[in-house]
């Protein structure tokens, strides 16, 4: 990872933009290797307010140069440019300079799609709710809940170096079925926590350590809720709602399982947020042992239902959705890389 020039990435198609980076398609002309290219969001350069963003690269190289390239799980940094204008290769006349990024391009879907797309009438929650809330149809190899362990996996490994990885909404989260595997592709947000026996950052104006993980984890990949009788209940992203308080995000969390009708879940549930709540896990173990105990008793909740095999079949014609054209787009081929989630007879 080092300094490169944009002129060895065939540009071949805009992925997408974010609240700070468009996103482009790209081949690596030295090794063939499909990428990334982010700048900051044009809308942005145009106005002459990428500042923020580009000090956000910065920032970004030197975790890529401290963790990020050391760990699985992450879209690593193959290189960054000087800030300079760069016109000619985005064909486009802004004028302005600014820092570009080039990344290992994630292999499978984001867990949730563009938000924007969902007024297109994408179900833009079909991952998240298939692989991660509703995971009634385990991976051949990897079991009922690979997604939940990785996550875990990559954050204690940021939090043992003294970093905090927050910011882990499914759009950031792409999974590949044919591995059972997570890539986060923006690492960008991370407070630097100094050495991390200190276990504090600073959020904005308030303190915050690893329990603001355990909540997110929480808000983007657990659910009160039963598998959906319908197809369309599996289209809709959850925890999108933007809840900046987090004692208001625990607050709501802990009142919908409130009403959970099985007690192994519901207890199991609530144990977890009330003790995220008051910020007291004294260690990533602990945490990981009671949320590996709240996925046990969802999957055995999960065996109880007396309507299972009809949401099985839910589950299974939900995952058809998978093969649509939007899919495509990305580094997945439903043909082949759901073959881990197809139920033989």
């Amino acid at each position: 990872m080092g300094a490169v020039q944009l002129d060895r990435f065939k540009l071949e198609g805009h992925l997408g933009s974010g609240s700070d980076y468009e996103a482009h398609a790209a081949t690596d002309s030295r090794t063939g290797n499909p990428v990334v290219v982010k700048r900051p969001n044009p809308d942005y350069i145009s106005r002459k307010l990428h500042h923020g963003v580009d000090q956000l690269s910065e920032k970004l190289i030197e975790v890529h140069e401290a963790v990020g390239d050391s760990t699985p799980y992450v879209a690593h940094l193959v290189g960054y440019t000087e800030t300079a204008p760069h016109n000619e290769y985005f064909g486009d006349s802004l004028n302005e300079s600014y820092r570009v990024l080039v990344e290992e391009r994630a292999k499978g879907f984001p867990l949730a799609g563009d938000i924007r797309d969902k007024f297109k009438g994408i179900p833009i929650g079909l991952g998240q709710n298939l692989f991660a809330l509703h995971t009634l149809v385990p991976h051949s190899h990897k079991g009922f809940f690979p997604i939940h362990q990785q996550l875990m996996d990559l954050e204690e490994t940021f939090h043992n170096a003294g970093h905090l990885l927050l910011d882990m909404r499914p759009q950031n989260v792409y999974f590949d079925p044919g591995e059972g595997k997570i890539t986060v592709i923006d690492i960008g947000t991370i407070p630097t926590q100094g050495p991390a026996a200190q276990g504090r950052a600073s959020m904005g104006n308030r303190p915050g350590d690893i329990h603001d993980f355990f909540a997110e984890l929480f808000k983007f990949y657990a659910t009160p809720d039963s598998p959906p009788s319908g197809v369309r209940g599996y289209g809709e992203a959850a925890g999108m709602r933007s809840v900046p308080d987090f004692d208001q995000q625990l607050d709501m969390m802990i009142h919908s399982y409130l009403g959970v009708p099985d007690m192994g879940l519901k207890e199991a549930a609530l144990g977890i947020l009330q003790k995220v709540q008051s910020r007291g896990y004294a260690s990533f173990d602990d945490f990981r042992r009671d949320f590996n105990h709240h996925l046990t008793a969802l999957d055995e909740r999960n065996k109880r239902l007396p309507d299972l095999d009809d949401l099985v079949g839910v589950w299974c014609e939900a995952m058809q959705m998978m093969s649509a054209d939007y899919w495509r787009k990305f580094l997945f081929d439903p043909d082949t890389d759901l073959a881990h989630y197809r139920i033989t007879t």
